[in-house]
C-alpha cells in the first residue's frame, strides 16, 4: 500500500515536472534581442521568424539560424516607461511631502489648506520633474528584461532496498 501511494505520487510529480515552464519564444518575432544559448553563447539580431526548430536571427543582412531546443533565453531591449513611472512617483511623493513640510514651518497661524493647496502643487511639480529625470537617467542606462527563459524541472524516483526517495533537479 505504501509503495502504491509513493508510486503515485511520484507519478504525479513527473506529470507536473513535464510542463513546468510552457513559454514559446514566439513574442519575440520582429524585436531586436540577445539569445543565450545553452553552451552561454550570445547572438545578437532581430527575430526575424521562430519555428519549432529553428530561430532565425537578422542583423545587417545576413541572417543567423539557431536551434530552439538550444535557446536558454531571449532578452529585449528594456523601454523607458519604467523609469518615468519610478521616478514620476518618487519625486512626487518627496515634493508633497517637502513642499507641505516648509509650508507648515513657514505659515504662522491657522494655515491648513495654504499647507495642503502647497503639498499638492509640490506633488504635481514633484511628479513632473521625477518624470523627466527618470526617464533620463533609464534612457542613459539601456537594460534588458527577458522575454523567454527556459526552465526544467527533473524529478526521479529512488527506490533501494529499504529506502524510498525523489530526486529534484531544477535548471535555469
Amino acid at each position: 500500500m505504501r509503495l502504491a501511494l509513493i508510486g503515485v505520487v511520484t507519478a504525479g510529480l513527473l506529470v507536473v515536472s513535464t510542463g513546468a515552464k510552457a513559454q514559446t519564444p514566439d513574442s519575440a518575432v520582429g524585436r531586436k534581442v540577445w539569445v543565450t544559448m545553452a553552451d552561454a553563447s550570445v547572438h545578437q539580431g532581430t527575430v526575424a521568424r521562430v519555428t519549432g526548430e529553428v530561430l532565425t536571427l537578422a542583423l545587417d543582412g545576413a541572417t543567423t539560424a539557431l536551434a530552439t531546443q538550444d535557446v536558454r533565453r531571449i532578452e529585449a531591449p528594456d523601454g523607458v516607461s519604467d523609469g518615468v513611472a519610478k521616478g514620476a512617483i518618487g519625486v512626487a511623493i518627496a515634493g508633497g511631502v517637502g513642499t507641505g513640510l516648509l509650508a507648515g514651518a513657514i505659515c504662522e497661524h491657522s494655515c491648513g489648506s495654504y499647507v495642503l493647496k502647497m503639498g499638492v502643487v509640490g506633488t504635481a511639480l514633484g511628479g513632473v520633474v521625477g518624470a523627466i529625470v527618470g526617464g533620463l537617467l533609464d534612457a542613459a542606462n539601456p537594460g534588458r528584461q527577458v522575454i523567454f527563459e527556459r526552465t526544467s524541472l527533473t524529478v526521479a524516483p529512488i527506490i533501494t532496498g529499504r529506502s524510498r526517495s525523489v530526486a529534484v533537479v531544477i535548471r535555469w
